[in-house]
């Protein structure tokens, strides 16, 4: 599926922007995501069972990755709604303990740690779970509402930042 984070006139998003590997493949956002989590994988020595990245997408993400995605949409984390950031703050430490991992309350910057052997090298993933007001009149859905069409999933920072936010989540819970 593909996360749209734009109110209008066309959906540019994940798809839209593309990483090189060092190998030299490019890949969408989605599968840039996957391939993060294996690499991590592999730095952890479980390497993926399927063949591809697009199987270990289908495999192990898929199922999990729209519906924690439509809820951390739902929090309406704009600058001045503290209350918000509170919540997802919330959401964030309970997802990380569910999936085996540690969780730490910086104030304004959480951290989520898989932890490694001592002497490990450490690899660090930033994102970010805030998001611009959503001017509500130039949208065509309700912004912060999960919004599935034709297979296309639309809401307030789908693709900037929460949708990678899931991703990271998901690929260090994997590992």
């Amino acid at each position: 599926f593909r996360a749209f984070d734009i109110a209008k006139p066309g959906p540019v998003g994940w798809i839209d922007r593309k990483m090189k590997t060092p190998a030299g493949i490019v890949l969408d956002d989605v599968a840039a995501g996957v391939f993060a989590a294996a690499l991590l994988a592999l730095s952890c020595g479980s390497a993926p069972e399927p063949a591809t990245l697009r199987d270990v997408y289908e495999s192990r993400y898929s199922a999990r990755l729209q519906p924690l995605l439509c809820e951390l949409i739902e929090f309406r984390t704009e600058e001045s709604n503290e209350a918000a950031h509170l919540e997802q703050r919330r959401w964030l430490e309970r997802r990380a303990a569910e999936l085996g991992l540690e969780f730490r309350d910086g104030g304004p910057v959480s951290e989520v740690e898989l932890a490694g052997p001592a002497g490990a090298p450490v690899l660090g993933l930033v994102v970010h779970g805030d998001v611009q007001p959503a001017a509500e009149s130039g949208w065509t859905v309700p912004p912060f509402a999960c919004t599935v069409q034709d297979g296309e999933l639309y809401g307030r920072g789908a693709a900037d930042d929460k949708g990678p936010l899931v991703q990271a989540l998901l690929a260090l819970g994997w590992a």
